[in-house]
Order: structure tokens, then sequence, then C-alpha cells
């Protein structure tokens, strides 16, 4: 089974209160699996089959945190690119109807949920411009670490050839 990463992008845009600086932040978060699992198919009726899988184990979260300032009244525009990363469990429970084509050859549709939570992302290398270290969390303004959860439904099409 080939598991495509979940994809996260979140933009926040925010005026200061000094009326002279913007800020604009953008996320972008890729997280790729690696799961182990097993799975069961049933013979519904000639040509229909009908599985289940489950899968479990850690998410690799990686992505970029890019932050621009610009201070109108002064004209400046800094822009700082900080990569990240991270790590959390992962789960994936499908079912799927499937349809053979072909004596070895199912046409199916992946029907499922997905748990994905990476409780903390780290900056992975040191942007001194910044003020930010690797090995930093990021963090809300308030100081409390931001935790990713990547969970939803998911659905896909596949072809899977039996040997």
């Amino acid at each position: 089974m080939i598991v495509t990463p979940a994809k996260f992008e979140a933009k926040l845009y925010r005026q200061d209160i000094q009326k002279y600086a913007i800020t604009e932040q953008d996320m972008n978060l890729s997280i790729l699996p690696l799961m182990l699992g097993v799975s069961y198919n049933k013979d519904i009726s000639d040509g229909l089959v009908l599985g289940v899988k489950i899968f479990s184990g850690v998410g690799l979260g990686y992505g970029k945190f890019k932050l621009r300032i610009e201070n109108i009244e002064a004209g400046q525009v800094s822009n700082y690119e900080i990569p990240i990363s991270g790590s959390g469990f992962m789960a994936d429970i499908l079912a799927y109807p499937q349809y053979k084509i072909g004596k070895d050859i199912l046409l199916g549709l992946n029907l499922g949920y997905r748990l994905a939570n990476i409780p903390k992302m780290e900056a992975t290398k040191d942007v001194p411009d910044a003020g930010v270290k690797k090995g930093d969390e990021l963090r809300y303004q308030a100081g409390k670490t931001i935790k990713f959860d990547c969970s939803g439904l998911t659905i896909g099409l596949g072809i899977n050839f039996n040997f």
C-alpha cells in the first residue's frame, strides 16, 4: 500500500498594535507516515471483494515557517524562513470495496479515518536574524506549544495487483 503524505497549510495575517508594522505568518507542513499494519479481504459476490486495513506507526512532520514583517514608516521588509520538524503517532483505519477487473487485478475505493498528531515542532537549524536556535519549539505568542492535529477522513482510489 502506498500512503501519500498528509498536507497541512495555515496562514495567519496580523496587524500589530503599532500601526506601522504588519506581520504575515505562513506555515506549510507535510507528514511522512511510517506504518505497519494488517488487512483482511472477503469475497462478497462474483467479482466484488470487501476489505479492511488497520495501520499504525509514526508520522514524521517537516515543513517551513515563514515570517514577513513590514515596517511601513521605515520602508523596511524582513523575511524569515525557519525549517521545522517533529514526529508523532499515526494510525489509519480503512474499509475498501474492490472489483476484480482481471484475474489478479482489483480496482477499489479506500474510505477511512487517519489519526495523525504531532505534539510539537522544532526548528531544524539556527536562524539568527529571527532569534531562533536549532531545537526551539514552535509556540504561540503566549508561550504555549503549538500542536498539530492532521487527523481526518480519507478517501482514495487504488489498483491492487495480486501475485
